[in-house]
């Protein structure tokens, strides 16, 4: 599964893969600066609809795929086995991707969500409009 890492020195959010997810992706690690993300999602409507395009997909075990249906041109990418594990990462202005839709193991897909958040600096609105998560 993905891993997920914080530069705090260069500002970026990585998202490393292991050997075998980078054979499969045909890329290595994904570098999102933290001023590119501007959004994160818990198990995004995405992740259960999506079509599934360039790439491998064993349902129930993999599911490492691109898929060319933004606006800009630029590519989704999912990495994950399950989408109940699933989180997106919205971005603006990012080289290579539009979205990002990854698997997060070791915790919850909404502690991972406010992990990113907290560490981005980027705001709930929920918690600034006073509504109880």
């Amino acid at each position: 599964m993905p891993q997920l890492d914080f530069d705090h020195l260069g500002g970026n959010l990585v998202v490393s893969l292991s050997t075998a997810e980078t054979f499969l992706a045909l890329f290595g690690s994904i570098v999102i600066p933290f001023s590119q993300i501007r959004s994160v999602r818990a198990l995004p409507a995405e992740a259960y609809t999506h079509f599934k395009s360039m790439g491998v997909y064993i349902p129930g075990v993999m599911n490492f795929s691109t898929l060319h249906r933004t606006m800009s041109g630029k590519p989704e990418i999912y990495l994950y086995s399950s989408p109940l594990k699933t989180v997106g990462i919205d971005l603006v202005g990012h080289a290579h991707f539009e979205k990002v839709f990854i698997e997060v193991p070791d915790l919850s897909p909404q502690q991972v969500v406010q992990l990113i958040m907290d560490e981005c600096g980027l705001s709930d609105p929920k918690r600034e409009a006073g509504i109880a998560c």
